[in-house]
């Protein structure tokens, strides 16, 4: 499921994270790409990746958020400053 939040393109929405993409470089520098976990949909943790990651991260999704957050720290050469650490 994708939606727009209004600010934000949303690409995956599962009950324990989603993944935004934010074409917009006035609020981090760049474009980022952000896995983010949710309790009660409500967000926790913020993993930044600097970029597109959306098409990488539509295919791992499928196999949960421990198969995204492994293509997040495989990444670490493009974590974001402003990104949480795992």
């Amino acid at each position: 499921m994708a939606y727009n939040d209004g600010y934000n393109d949303v690409i995956v929405v599962t009950d324990d994270f989603y993944i935004s993409y934010l074409d917009d470089s006035s609020v981090y520098g760049c474009d980022t790409t952000a896995l983010v976990t949710t309790v009660n949909k409500n967000p926790v943790n913020f993993y930044i990746l600097c970029g597109d990651h959306s098409a990488a991260y539509k295919k791992i999704a499928k196999d949960g958020f421990d198969a995204c957050l492994k293509y997040f720290k495989d990444n670490s050469h493009l974590h974001h400053r402003r990104s949480e650490k795992p």
